[in-house]
């Protein structure tokens, strides 16, 4: 079996580490937002990641994030189908 859309919580990615979702598998288009988007650290002050959250589309869908919602919130749009998924992370 393999979903249209996967929704990720807690992924503790860092903006900079957002692409290493795609690396999930080569099916499917991700959608991701970190902590630190919201709230910038300086690079010293790295540690490990917290929150963040990561829709996974099948590629064939043709997604894209709209830009409502926090680090907490995404909603990831369909073009062909008008299907949107709303991923929340509530901790």
């Amino acid at each position: 079996y393999e979903p249209d859309f996967l929704c990720l919580q807690e992924t503790w990615l860092h903006s900079f580490q957002q692409k290493e979702a795609e690396t999930i598998s080569e099916k499917y288009s991700s959608h991701s937002k970190s902590r630190d988007e919201e709230f910038p650290m300086l690079q010293r002050q790295l540690t490990r990641g917290s929150a963040g959250i990561t829709t996974l589309s099948k590629e064939n869908l043709q997604c894209y994030s709209l830009p409502e919602g926090s680090h907490r919130t995404q909603i990831v749009a369909e073009k062909n189908k008008e299907i949107q998924v709303v991923n929340t992370y509530m901790p």
